[in-house]
């Protein structure tokens, strides 16, 4: 049995789209039959233990969420593993944390043109699907900052801070 993060995109976000934390841990446990659900924050950061593939994962987990709650959520399942990855080889390690942010996309993003960024905000890696973003000025504002709005791309992104606890909570026994 695996341990995985499920990244929830788009919930809880002002006044639409609520979900209670709680009742996505019942959902998850209860309905679904995943192992020790915790979550984090009130945004939509899941850990659980299960076997299978992230891929079905984040089929089984989008259709349920959606049946369940009423509205689409764009959900994106790692590994616990391949989540550390990622904050491991952040190549912009260094620079203040508030700055940083990883997204994890379900496929190649349509990424801005190169003239529209500075060199050293963005890495895209293709193996594993995942953007390292350095953004100075605030995500919102960011030319880079909602990568899976265009096309089928399912994405979202958490900031560095955030990735880090979620690493930690899912190597707590």
């Amino acid at each position: 049995m695996a341990t995985w993060v499920a990244l929830l995109r788009g919930i809880n976000v002002g006044t639409a789209h609520r979900v209670a934390m709680a009742e996505l841990r019942t959902l998850l446990g209860d309905e679904l039959g995943f192992d020790d659900v915790r979550t984090l924050l009130n945004s939509g950061n899941v850990v659980f233990a299960a076997g299978g593939s992230a891929a079905a994962h984040e089929k089984t987990l989008a259709a349920e969420l959606e049946a369940h709650f009423g509205f689409p959520i764009p959900t994106v399942v790692r590994s616990a593993a391949s989540v550390r990855s990622a904050l491991e080889r952040n190549p912009f390690a260094g620079a203040p944390e508030k700055e940083l942010h990883i997204v994890f996309v379900s496929a190649k993003p349509p990424l801005p043109a190169p003239d529209a960024i500075a060199p050293d905000e963005l890495s895209w890696s293709a193996k594993d699907r995942v953007v390292h973003l350095r953004v100075r000025n605030g995500l919102a504002g960011s030319k880079i900052g909602d990568l899976g709005k265009a096309g089928d791309v399912v994405a979202t992104s958490r900031s560095v801070a955030t990735l880090t606890k979620l690493v930690e909570l899912a190597d707590r026994p």
